[in-house]
């Protein structure tokens, strides 16, 4: 989770920081035409665009199949050329602004859910080593916040890729190659952390009705 926040912030960043720095060579342009001209600023412009192109790249997951024809790269360590079959690759897309916009929204409310997360976890284990009982209020609200902000950032998780998916798959395909939808939107992993954290929700609420019936037994 926290390695896919950190990739995906990389890339805001990194977009960021290619956008402004093309608006600043557009203004210096604009005042001065000889630099306009320049091949300087052409070959400013070219890196730029190619550094553009990779920040709004998204990974992509492919089932290889028996025709999907190999990549041929050279072997750093034999200088000889090898045949690679991509199964992972980042997929530069074509989509509307304002998709972009809600992209970028998202994976900022998905970097402080990740962090959240994180102190909400330091601090329920705090609270376990420091209590002869574990079974109180305090600790079943915070296991319910980690539940709900595990489960708000895998669904917000899957919708980004299942909308970027769908964006590849209108303007991009290899031959062989079909989209691996499960492997892209990170399922296995999404799949047993959302239920695990709300068993242990349920299992420690079962826990603080059982512990306030026994007080009032006694």
């Amino acid at each position: 989770m926290l390695y896919t926040v950190y990739d995906a912030s990389r890339a805001l960043v990194s977009g960021y920081t290619v956008g402004k720095n093309m608006t600043n060579l557009e203004i210096k342009a604009q005042k001065d035409s000889s630099y306009a001209k320049s091949q300087e600023y052409k070959d400013i412009v070219k890196k730029q665009m190619e550094d553009e192109d990779w920040a709004s790249a998204t990974p992509v997951s492919f089932k290889v199949g028996l025709e999907a024809p190999p990549t041929v790269f050279i072997n750093q360590k034999t200088g000889k050329p090898e045949r690679v079959w991509m199964r992972t690759i980042d997929v530069n897309y074509n989509a509307p602004h304002y998709f972009l916009a809600i992209k970028g929204l998202s994976f900022l409310i998905m970097a402080v859910l990740s962090l959240t997360i994180l102190v909400l976890a330091f601090k329920l284990i705090a609270r376990f080593r420091n209590s002869e009982n574990i079974f109180l209020v305090r600790n079943l609200k915070l296991i319910r916040r980690l539940a709900f902000c595990t489960l708000i950032y895998y669904v917000l998780w899957w919708t980004i890729t299942l909308i970027e998916v769908y964006f590849i798959s209108q303007s991009f395909s290899l031959a062989g190659c079909n989209i691996d939808l499960v492997s892209t939107l990170e399922l296995p992993s999404g799949l047993f952390e959302v239920p695990f954290t709300f068993i242990v929700y349920e299992i420690f609420t079962i826990g603080v009705k059982m512990r306030e019936e026994n007080q009032l037994t006694v």
